[in-house]
């Protein structure tokens, strides 16, 4: 670093401004050497253009491809040669007060990812819940499902037997012309075996009604975690805006 007394040289005037006011003025102190101010910019264009960008918001899954480009665009860059330079062109008091600016940045975003490191371990928590929740809604739609079809299948078998037999025992009787005792009979047992069967038909569409909850609750829950991706991925982008 060079004294703070040293003359202005072609290179200080050449080096990018370190100053950003409102009437895009720049304060000078008693030597004339240009203040930092508390936000580190070094073109007002730039910005304006990052501004506008931010209002038309890209895709979900256009955003996240250009986070993917911009994290290996930055790995691949070394700052260390750049901040030299700027260094060697800075004067003590500059070179201190942007070291505590870039601090600042450093610890808001710190902040940041401790913020969206909290957030992510809340939907991890959340997916595994829910993950949970829809394993045990699957294993009781197939409980329910065996149950009721081995009930169905227990009614028709046990109608069938009783119809068999019933069949057997009243054959003779049946050919016989005073029959039609047993003919009423045998309309009563018909009237019990379609009340069995409107009973299974019941017993299905109240376990079709439970698979539609379940899908229902399965959807909500996808569109649930979609928002949350995207409301992440807008604070990475954030954050990486503020890195810059």
């Amino acid at each position: 670093m060079t004294n703070s007394s040293r003359p202005n040289t072609s290179c200080q005037m050449q080096r990018p401004s370190l100053i950003e006011d409102d009437d895009d003025d720049h304060t000078n102190n008693k030597n004339g050497k240009q203040l930092l101010s508390r936000r580190l910019t070094f073109d007002r264009e730039p910005l304006k253009q990052k501004r506008i960008k931010r209002l038309s918001r890209p895709s979900p899954a256009i955003m996240e491809q250009q986070l993917q480009c911009l994290g290996r665009s930055l790995l691949s860059i070394d700052p260390l040669p750049y901040v030299r330079d700027m260094l060697n062109e800075l004067s003590n008091t500059e070179a201190f007060l942007y070291a505590r600016q870039c601090r600042v940045v450093a610890a808001k975003l710190r902040l940041c990812w401790s913020g969206v490191n909290e957030e992510i371990k809340s939907l991890l928590k959340h997916k595994e819940y829910t993950e949970a929740a829809i394993e045990h809604i699957r294993k009781d739609l197939i409980i329910n499902k065996e149950s009721k079809l081995d009930e169905v299948r227990q009614h028709v078998t046990k109608i069938g037997r009783e119809h068999l037999n019933w069949l057997v025992l009243k054959k003779a009787t049946l050919l016989n012309e005073n029959s039609l005792p047993l003919v009423g009979n045998l309309l009563a047992f018909t009237s019990y075996v379609i009340q069995v069967f409107q009973d299974a038909t019941k017993l299905i569409e109240e376990s079709c009604e439970i698979k539609k909850q379940a899908m229902n609750q399965i959807k909500d829950t996808k569109a649930y975690s979609l928002t949350v991706s995207q409301s992440i991925a807008q604070k990475l982008a954030d954050i990486i805006t503020l890195a810059e």
